[in-house]
């Protein structure tokens, strides 16, 4: 399977959206989950991350909690649904199909239930909202009270030791570029965010003023679909999040997107990406300490979305013999071409001619299981085989190679493989519960729909 892992990684990947200058919102996020001292299991507290379905809280400076935040189906259609929201758009403002929902998204916010799980006592965390977090499976990272310095604490060993030993320095906020392998940490004032070249703080880039005081949030995420880490920003009293990125080309650091939303929680002491595939807030000691979750619109876009616990697949015959799963989840962008007859989603489907309808075939499949299953964010590890590229990256992959004059037959021919391989991997899962009421099983000897 290697092979078809290493022709993925040499083919070049799709830039993101147009740059923009901005003067204004140029996208939206919403709120979802609340969760106060006073009528849930949380503590309090200033500095969060998250990893998995666990959120973590520094909540004195000593006390580092620990929650677990779980989904419920509260609509009953079948399916978890964390970004629908009762005003979300998002759908509308994504620049890539791949990386926007296809849940319909619009609709009632599922519930949200937050349990308290531990405590680790961690004697060098720095007072809550100016150490921040940076959580991994079995660790944390955070700002230590010496400035400029970060911190490991190992949950295993109850050891913290020191891994950025920084002349004095002084920051509040810390992320992690995991493609580059490089940190990044802000400070409140001025609104400043730099890289740890190995020896030193290096100087990024500023931004103007979102209208709330001072710099408070800061996190690094990369975009599944293309690759791309951004460096996300927040002030501490207003309703806005910044999206930045750093442009070889020109050697700069430009903003390709201003999100907004209306109505707030309280403040920003903490800002951490993960539960859920959204970004989680503390409010510091405000608000009687609130939790609170940050999501959707165009926001979600950019943001890694969760795999199902059981991602589920079907093959191309699958599809040319069921017209009425197909029908229900188009339009479908593919090859530049929008998609929105089910006849004509099936006849790509059967066309079987050239080594590139082959691959034109096979990505039909994997998109309509992307829209079915909604497994675009799923790794390959977590499909069929060793790997950590997700099925967006492969679909990009595939688009390019199909508008790559130059392709041969044998990489068409491996990625048709590779792809063939993904929607042939989990056939047995159940399509989701509104699939199978609008289109049930035909009876032996009918005609299929």
């Amino acid at each position: 399977m290697k092979q078809f892992l290493a022709l993925l990684l040499a083919l070049p990947m799709a830039a993101s959206a147009d740059y923009i200058d901005t003067t204004g919102p140029t996208g939206h996020y919403y709120q979802y989950a609340g969760f106060t001292t006073a009528t849930s299991e949380y503590k309090g507290g200033g500095d969060v991350d998250s990893y998995g379905d666990l959120i973590y809280v520094n909540r004195d400076g000593t006390n580092l909690d620990v929650y677990q935040v779980t989904l419920l189906d509260s609509d009953g259609d079948g399916v978890l649904e964390p970004d629908q929201h009762p005003l979300n758009i998002g759908p509308n403002e994504c620049p890539n199909e791949e990386c926007s929902s296809t849940t319909g998204n619009q609709g009632p916010m599922e519930q949200r239930i937050l349990t308290y799980v531990t405590t680790y006592s961690v004697p060098e965390l720095d007072y809550p909202t100016v150490g921040e977090i940076y959580a991994a499976a079995d660790r944390v990272y955070f700002l230590g009270e010496d400035q400029g310095d970060i911190y490991e604490y190992v949950f295993a060993t109850d050891v913290t030791s020191k891994v950025v030993d920084s002349a004095y320095f002084n920051l509040s906020h810390l992320g992690y570029d995991d493609v580059n392998g490089k940190w990044y940490a802000s400070r409140e004032w001025p609104r400043a965010v730099y890289s740890w070249d190995g020896s030193s703080w290096q100087f990024e880039f500023e931004y103007a003023s979102l209208a709330g005081g001072h710099m408070d949030g800061m996190e690094v995420i990369t975009d599944p679909c293309t690759g791309t880490p951004y460096v996300y920003v927040s002030d501490m009293t207003s309703d806005y999040i910044g999206q930045w990125k750093y442009d070889s080309t020109t050697s700069s650091w430009v903003e390709e997107n201003l999100f907004t939303y209306v109505g707030t929680y309280g403040y920003v002491e903490g800002m951490g990406f993960g539960a859920l595939g959204h970004i989680w807030v503390t409010t510091g000691f405000s608000n009687s300490g609130t939790l609170y979750e940050l999501g959707g619109g165009k926001l979600s876009c950019y943001l890694p979305k969760l795999c199902p616990e059981e991602p589920g697949t079907r093959t191309m015959g699958f599809y040319k013999n069921h017209s009425c799963v197909v029908d229900m989840v188009l339009p479908i962008i593919i090859a530049d071409e929008e998609i929105n007859d089910v006849e004509d989603a099936i006849a790509i489907i059967k066309d079987r001619g050239d080594h590139w309808s082959r691959l034109l075939s096979q990505l039909m499949v994997t998109k309509l299981n992307v829209a079915v299953f909604r497994i675009g964010c799923c790794s390959m590890e977590q499909l069929v085989f060793e790997g950590e590229e997700t099925v967006n990256k492969v679909i990009t992959a595939a688009e390019e190679l199909l508008a790559e004059p130059g392709a041969t037959k044998d990489e068409l021919s491996a990625m048709q493989e590779l792809l063939d391989i993904i929607n042939n991997s989990n056939t047995d899962v159940a399509l989701p519960d509104n699939m199978m009421e609008a289109c049930p099983p035909q009876p032996k000897g009918k005609s299929k729909n």
